[in-house]
């Protein structure tokens, strides 16, 4: 015999509660390659490739993924229900609303035209274009990267799209309440090079410490030493000051010890790291410079 709460207690794990509480976008060419993965052998974001051009803030309404599932249902005298369901197609859609809709990826993208040449006036600094009187959509390669948590315990979670063009054109509106933005509806498609219409992503230290949570075995090569690494997705655009490397001890959901490790310029998410309990490490130990810490943040009062 058992009981709701013995049950309860065995199989559900809240950390598997997740909120896309940062999320980024990005489009790239079509030659660009798929990345393979997007976090480091310590769970930290990597460096996105130069060629995926970022389409700037998104709305509190964040994104949305969509799979139009069509079937067809063989029916049979004397049943109620079919005897057959076959699923024919499921289009997959990705929406999100961009805030920065002057932004020259996402003009190029909604406009369809080429921007590549355009420059700002070396008089005025004005940018002028033509908007084409159909506008030749173009097909992209788009990543999304959303991050939950702190650094110890932080979910990086990705999807890229090798195959997607605009599947509408959005409304434009100027006015004194709303600020300007573009809703912006992709179509995906199989990708022949990638051999896939959507390529999933699921990291961090906290996919790394809760492995068993979510139901994924660890490889059976051994995890390689982590590599200095970009910050997480909230501090890619805040980098300064001298790289420091930390590192910090946790225990898995098995009980067994897993050492993370991370290296990282930005001021900020060093006070953040140091705060939450990890520890610098020292190379002036091996005949390195000591590091000095960055001094925490000041508020006016």
């Amino acid at each position: 015999m058992t009981t709701i709460e013995a049950l309860k207690k065995r199989y559900n794990r809240t950390t598997n509660v997740r909120k896309g509480l940062n999320a980024l976008a990005f489009l790239a060419p079509m030659t660009t390659a798929v990345p393979t993965a997007i976090t480091d052998a310590g769970g930290a974001l990597k460096e996105i490739h130069a060629d995926f051009m970022p389409l700037g803030l998104i709305t509190t309404d964040g994104v949305t993924f969509s799979a139009d599932a069509n079937t067809e249902d063989v029916e049979a005298l004397g049943y109620a229900e079919a005897v057959r369901t076959d699923l024919t197609k499921a289009p997959k859609t990705v929406k999100v609303t961009v805030l920065e809709p002057i932004r020259k990826t996402v003009q190029q993208l909604v406009y369809g035209i080429d921007l590549s040449q355009t420059k700002a006036s070396k008089t005025t600094g004005e940018i002028v274009f033509d908007e084409a009187a159909t506008p030749a959509l173009a097909e992209y390669r788009l990543l999304l990267v959303m991050a939950d948590g702190p650094a110890a315990d932080e979910w990086i979670i990705g999807r890229c799209y090798p195959r997607v063009k605009l599947s509408s054109l959005p409304d434009e509106k100027w006015a004194a309440s709303d600020a300007m933005q573009f809703d912006l509806e992709f179509a995906a498609f199989m990708d022949e090079t990638a051999g896939t219409s959507c390529r999933h992503y699921i990291g961090g230290s906290g996919a790394i410490r809760h492995r068993d949570a979510i139901g994924f075995e660890q490889a059976v090569v051994d995890l390689p030493t982590a590599r200095p690494s970009l910050p997480h997705v909230m501090e890619i655009a805040s980098r300064i000051g001298p790289s420091m490397k930390f590192i910090k001890t946790v225990k898995t959901d098995t009980g067994d010890e897993l050492k993370l490790q991370r290296e990282t310029d930005a001021a900020v998410e060093q006070n953040q790291l140091i705060s939450q309990g990890w520890e610098v490490v020292d190379d002036s130990k091996d005949g390195g410079e000591k590091p000095t810490l960055p001094a925490p943040p000041t508020f006016n009062k």
